[in-house]
């Protein structure tokens, strides 16, 4: 009993850290590579809504609507993933290892979905991140 009581808190501890270290790259990744390609796509379609207007069009938004709203949760997923990145641990090492389970595991999974959604209508020449068609040798 000892023996499995030793080995389970050492696989408890290892996987908070492990999910910590995942849900910290996720928040950076977000924070520093995706959130600002997504501005700057935003801000070409409102460079090209404007121009439109200019020249006397009226310039489908649907593309910028999106974006600015994809945007929107973007930051906030972010931000939520921060906020349950910001707990101590009170309990022990399952107590720990159950809140990354609960909290934040779904908290990255939140940001994973708006981040997918945004490399399908971001352009590809923005992207900075490998995307699902090349990983999978379409093109």
């Amino acid at each position: 009993k000892r023996e499995f009581d030793a080995r389970m808190e050492i696989a408890l501890e290892r996987y908070a850290k492990d999910i910590n270290t995942e849900a910290r790259l996720v928040h950076d990744i977000a924070q520093s590579i995706i959130l600002p390609v997504a501005y700057r796509y935003q801000g070409e379609l409102a460079s090209t809504a404007s121009a439109m207007k200019q020249a006397g069009r009226d310039p489908d938004l649907s593309s910028l609507d999106r974006v600015t709203g994809l945007v929107s949760q973007l930051e906030k997923a972010a931000a939520h993933l921060e906020e349950t990145l910001d707990h101590t641990s009170d309990g022990g090492t399952l107590a720990h290892a159950k809140y990354f389970r609960d909290k934040i595991v779904p908290a990255m999974a939140e940001v994973r979905v708006v981040v997918d959604q945004l490399e399908a209508v971001v352009a590809d020449d923005l992207w900075p991140l490998p995307t699902y068609q090349e990983m999978l040798f379409i093109r």
